[in-house]
């Protein structure tokens, strides 16, 4: 029997077309380096983002993790808040998240563009 995980896409998966931007995708967060997976004994999935190099502003992102539809929704909010007030991925990784829940692999995923989040303590984002 295979266990399933939900999946979820918010922005683009692909460059946006034309000049305008150079997307950087980031290596996957994999879910098991996120405490509310460890505690829930579900640490199969990823995070992964998808920002605009010039402006550093998230872009998209793929979840394929249990509670996917969940973490996609903060996601969305901080695409828009992208969009609208400029918020950048840097900010995302700075930003105090709500201690386990799913969402955490968010944070998780922006830390990767600037560090190896494998080789963080448990509870070090």
């Amino acid at each position: 029997m295979i266990a399933m995980c939900e999946t979820s896409s918010a922005g683009p998966v692909l460059h946006p077309t034309g000049d305008e931007h150079r997307c950087v995708h980031n290596g996957p967060a994999h879910i098991a380096h996120v405490p509310r997976a460890i505690a829930a004994w579900d640490t199969r999935g990823l995070v992964k983002l998808v920002m605009d190099e010039a402006s550093g502003r998230l872009l998209g992102a793929h979840v394929l993790a249990a509670e996917a539809g969940e973490v996609i929704q903060t996601t969305a909010l901080a695409i828009a808040c992208g969009r609208r007030y400029g918020l950048r991925v840097d900010e995302l990784r700075q930003r105090l998240l709500p201690y386990l829940v799913q969402v955490e692999g968010l944070k998780l995923a922006a830390q990767t563009f600037a560090k190896d989040v494998a080789k963080l303590p448990c509870c070090a984002g």
